[in-house]
């Protein structure tokens, strides 16, 4: 059986309402179809490596082999890399992380030194379409978020 280079099909672009030709390569679906039968392959394989006993191993022409104390110990090898790993990736990014009261944590390099926020507004008070509009994204800068807090009345 003769597999075609490509596969054309055509379908109309819902935003546009243009015609869309799409290629598609047919050899990635036949890899990966022997990729996944191959992987049922190794798993029964392991399986059968795993809980058959030497007697039936034997008469199948099945000699050489690990020693059945891999079966255990390279999938327990395995989930403790895979566990020491996310470990130390949370533990590479909380030895990286600025503290709370750091400076670095308010303000960073990409403040333009605009003040955004004149004078804090509640949210349930900021309607859309007011005449001021919304105001860009920025840092505010600590002191004046200093004042515009201690202006606010407790309850």
């Amino acid at each position: 059986m003769m597999i075609p280079e490509t596969v054309s099909s055509t379908t109309v672009d819902a935003q546009s309402n243009e015609i869309v030709k799409i290629e598609y390569d047919p050899s990635n679906s036949v890899l990966s179809f022997i990729i996944w039968i191959g992987t049922y392959l190794v798993y029964f394989s392991y399986l059968a490596w795993a809980f058959l006993p030497d007697s039936v191993l034997h008469p199948l022409g099945i000699t050489y082999y690990p020693s059945r104390y891999y079966a255990l110990a390279l999938p327990a090898y395995v989930i403790i890399l895979l566990l020491t790993t996310v470990l130390m990736y949370v533990g590479w990014n909380l030895a990286n992380t600025n503290d709370p009261d750091d400076f670095a944590t308010i303000k960073d390099r990409h403040d333009d030194g605009r003040q955004v926020v004149t004078k804090i507004i509640p949210a349930r008070y900021v309607k859309c379409g007011n005449s001021e509009g919304i105001p860009d994204f920025g840092d505010i800068d600590p002191v004046e978020m200093s004042k515009l807090l201690a202006d606010i009345p407790l309850r």
